[in-house]
């Protein structure tokens, strides 16, 4: 922005349902997905913003991909371990 005016914020929140041991595997899990490059799904987030800070925005960065939930193309699951 011009003449030093701060960028806006934004919270953006990424979900994601993972089976684990307890909470702090889970937890680890999530980030090592985050972490996964191409293996991740993670290109769906809710973003608010200052301008609507009850309402977030879905975004979703590829829309055209296949959802492996409902697209028999992309059937198969992503699996990704900790090696505990």
């Amino acid at each position: 922005m011009e003449g030093g005016a701060l960028m806006p914020e934004y919270r953006v929140e990424w979900s994601i349902e993972v089976e684990a041991d307890d909470r702090q595997a889970a937890a680890r899990l999530a980030l090592a997905i985050q972490h996964s490059g191409d293996r991740s799904l993670s290109g769906i987030f809710n973003v608010w913003g200052e301008d609507d800070p009850d309402d977030p925005t879905l975004v979703d960065l590829f829309p055209d991909r296949a959802d492996p939930r409902t697209d028999p193309r992309g059937a198969h699951r992503s699996c990704l371990s900790l090696g505990t």
